[in-house]
């Protein structure tokens, strides 16, 4: 969560949730714990009088590789779609180990058919945790 600066400025990243107690998550596979974020989601939203706002998601993979799977894709496209996240150009944060992690940030735009640009690539990333 955090927010979109002015057009062509970075995202402002602010916080990141784990999981759920009712999420899934095993080395290659991923079920949120919805009503979780729902709810973490409206509390930072409320709290932070309509300034901090939900940009996307952010996950591990189990391999070295940074880059955008099927299902990831997938995802972009389903929270772009889903009216009541309200965020058109989502992202995705990648983090995957090898040696050290690395961080990716991807952002989909559905305004664009099918287009998935990397957005910023880190290895030093501060995330502050919210739970």
């Amino acid at each position: 969560m955090g927010y979109f600066g002015e057009p062509g400025n970075l995202p402002v990243i602010m916080y990141a949730s784990g999981p759920g107690p009712n999420a899934i998550h095993l080395r290659n596979y991923y079920r949120p714990d919805q009503k979780f974020d729902e709810s973490l989601i409206a509390t930072i939203y409320r709290d932070s009088d309509r300034q901090i706002t939900y940009l996307g998601d952010w996950h591990t993979h189990p391999a070295p590789i940074n880059k955008l799977s099927y299902k990831d894709r997938k995802t972009l496209k389903k929270i772009a779609m889903y009216k009541s996240a309200r965020v058109n150009t989502p992202l995705m944060l990648i983090l995957s180990y090898h040696c050290q992690w690395k961080a990716s940030i991807w952002q989909g735009n559905l305004i664009r058919k099918s287009c998935w640009r990397k957005r910023l690539v880190t290895n030093s990333l501060t995330v502050h945790y919210f739970e």
